[in-house]
């Protein structure tokens, strides 16, 4: 049976031939495809009622956390504020003349103490009423949370090609004539190449008496290859 490329119409015997929906396709040709295909599932996704109500909720959501970190904000400064407005009378209360020095207690290192210690705990009493804070908020406004999952390409060649046509390639000239086959040029990004620059790609693995196949290889630049890393295949 002979097959033809459904989108460029190519002869696909002795070439790999990708089974899309039902429609054949060369190797070049099924990857737009696929791409097609996967840009539309998630357009359509998009566009599905779900996520529409799963955005409204993230930006509400997002919405009502700006709000309540600006109004973090303005507490902590707030309680700082009050803890400063309240420690300074409280050292002023406190101090007591000393040759010439303003003290607390009559001694430097007592009052540098006192100082530190009045202001750790002002800082834990602000954490505490902000985790709270904090908790409450997260009880009244629970993160929005996706359960669908959002379609991706998840192409894999050697799922869809289709079996040996019965062509095989002449050991004595392979793989030449694979290169010849594809015009020098690579599947990949479809530039002409020269030969020390061009590998020989497998779409799927074969038995040995396969090894000549030509309808599972494909031609492939150095660069392709190593960027790839055989993510396709």
């Amino acid at each position: 049976m002979t097959y033809y490329c459904e989108r460029c119409r190519q002869d696909l015997y002795g070439y790999p031939k990708i089974n899309i929906n039902g429609q054949i396709y060369c190797y070049r040709c099924s990857e737009a495809v696929v791409k097609e295909i996967s840009k539309q599932e998630v357009d359509d996704f998009k566009k599905s009622l779900p996520y529409k109500e799963f955005i409204d909720s993230k930006n509400n959501y997002l919405r009502e956390l700006q709000i309540w970190e600006e109004k973090s904000k303005q507490l902590k400064s707030k309680n700082w504020s009050l803890a400063i407005y309240f420690g300074i009378p409280l050292m002023i209360f406190l101090r007591n003349w000393d040759k010439g020095k303003i003290t607390l207690t009559g001694d430097t290192t007592v009052d540098i103490i006192l100082c530190i210690l009045y202001f750790i705990i002002a800082g834990i009493i602000n954490i505490k009423i902000e985790n709270k804070r904090e908790i409450k908020f997260n009880l009244s406004n629970p993160k929005p949370i996706f359960s669908l999952i959002e379609p991706r390409s998840d192409f894999k060649v050697n799922s869809f090609l289709l079996p040996n046509d019965g062509s095989q390639t002449n050991p004595d000239e392979y793989p030449l004539n694979i290169y010849n086959r594809d015009d020098y040029t690579c599947q990949k990004c479809g530039i002409k190449k020269e030969l020390k620059d061009l590998r020989l790609l497998t779409l799927r693995r074969y038995s040995k008496s396969q090894t000549y196949d030509p309808t599972v290889k494909i031609t492939i630049c150095a660069k392709c290859l190593q960027d790839n890393d055989h993510k396709d295949f």
